[in-house]
C-alpha cells in the first residue's frame, strides 16, 4: 500500500513524510503536486492507496478520477472545518489525529485490524462517554417508550441532556412542536459547509418541559430518512463537539429508528454507548430480521463502545 501526499509545499510534505515514517517505518510514501504525477507514479494496481491532499494548493486532483485504475481513499488537510470523523484533518500543528488515523488505516488494510472497527477511533480522541445511541429494532413496541425511560434516567441523574431523534417525524413522540427558531432541516443545510462552527449548534436547540434539550424537529421526514452517510456522520460529530464545549460535558441521546441500516451503522460507530431494543417475539420473520440486522450493526462497533440491551435500564 502507498500513502500519497498531495501538496505544493515540498518542505511540508517532507516533514509530514518523516512524521508518518516514525509511526510506520515500512510505509511507501509518494509526494506529488498535480494529477499528472499520480498518473506517472507507477502505483501497484492491486494495492490500496491513501491520498492525503491539501485542497487549497492542489485543487485539480480528485481521487474518484483514479477509481477505474486502483483503489484509492482520499483524506483532506485543511485549516478550517476540521473534522476527523469525515477525514478532514488539521494541516497545521502536531497532526496527532492524522498520524494515528493513518496507523489505523494501514492496519485495517493489511489485515492486522478488523476492518469493521471505527475508521478513526484512536487513543488520541476524547472518549469520555457523551453520546448514547439507542436503536429500536422492535416494530411492536410503542414509539418512544424506551427512549423516554432513558431520558428520565439521565435527567434524574442530574445530567444536562440533548435529545436527537433520527426517525420519521410521525414517530417523534418525545419532541415538542417546532416553536420558533431554526430546526434540524436548517442544521443539516448548515453542516454542508465544512467551515460551519459547531459552537452554533445551540441556536438549533430548545428546552423540553421534561428537563432536556431537543433539537427542533425537521420540516419533513425525508430530510432525515434520506440523509446520506457523510452528512449523518458530520451531524453526530458536530453534536459531540458541541457537547464537549460544556464543562459539565452534556450527554447526548440519539434515538434511532426507521433509517436505512447502513446509515444507522455509520451513526452507531461514532457513539460511546449503543443500546439495542430487540423484539420480544421469538420466531417471527420480523423478529429474526431484527436480530440479524442488529448483529450486523454490533459487528461494526469499535471496541471502545459499550453495548447495552433493552433489559439494562
Amino acid at each position: 500500500m502507498t500513502i500519497i501526499l498531495a501538496d505544493q509545499d515540498t518542505v511540508f510534505t517532507q516533514q509530514l513524510s518523516a512524521k508518518i515514517r516514525q509511526r510506520l517505518t515500512d510505509a511507501a510514501i509518494v509526494t506529488i503536486n498535480d494529477a499528472q504525477q499520480i498518473e506517472s507514479s507507477r502505483l501497484d494496481l492491486k494495492e490500496p492507496h491513501l491520498m492525503i491532499r491539501n485542497p487549497a494548493s492542489v485543487s485539480n486532483l480528485d481521487a474518484k478520477r483514479f477509481d477505474r485504475h486502483f483503489k484509492i481513499d482520499e483524506w483532506l488537510l485543511v485549516e478550517h472545518g476540521i473534522d476527523p470523523a469525515i477525514f478532514r484533518f488539521a494541516r497545521l500543528g502536531p497532526q496527532t489525529d492524522l498520524i494515528a488515523a493513518i496507523d489505523v488505516w494501514s492496519r485495517q488494510n493489511s489485515g492486522q485490524l478488523d476492518p469493521h472497527s471505527d475508521d478513526i477511533e484512536t487513543d488520541s480522541f476524547d472518549r469520555t462517554p457523551l453520546v448514547h445511541f439507542l436503536f429500536s429494532a422492535d416494530s411492536q413496541s410503542l414509539p418512544g417508550t424506551h427512549s423516554r425511560q432513558r431520558l428520565n434516567i439521565l435527567v434524574e441523574q442530574g445530567h444536562k441532556v440533548i435529545y436527537l431523534p433520527l426517525m420519521p417525524t410521525y414517530q417523534m413522540v418525545n419532541i415538542q412542536s417546532n416553536g420558533s427558531g431554526l430546526g434540524l432541516s436548517d442544521l443539516l443545510v448548515r453542516l454542508l459547509d465544512p467551515d460551519f462552527p459547531c459552537s452554533e449548534i445551540g441556536h438549533f436547540l430548545q428546552p423540553h418541559p421534561d428537563g432536556y434539550l431537543q433539537i427542533r424537529p425537521p420540516d419533513r421526514s425525508d430530510d432525515l430518512v434520506g440523509i446520506e452517510k457523510p452528512l449523518a456522520r458530520r451531524l453526530i460529530s458536530g453534536i459531540r463537539q458541541f457537547a464537549q464545549l460544556d464543562a459539565d460535558q452534556t450527554k447526548v441521546l440519539i434515538d434511532c429508528a426507521g433509517l436505512p441500516i447502513e446509515t444507522t451503522k455509520a451513526i452507531a460507530v461514532l457513539c460511546d454507548i449503543c443500546e439495542i431494543i430487540l423484539p420480544v417475539a421469538a420466531n417471527t420473520f420480523a423478529a429474526n430480521a431484527a436480530k440479524r440486522e442488529s448483529s450486523d450493526l454490533l459487528a461494526e462497533l469499535p471496541s471502545t463502545c459499550q453495548i447495552l440491551y433493552s433489559d439494562e435500564l
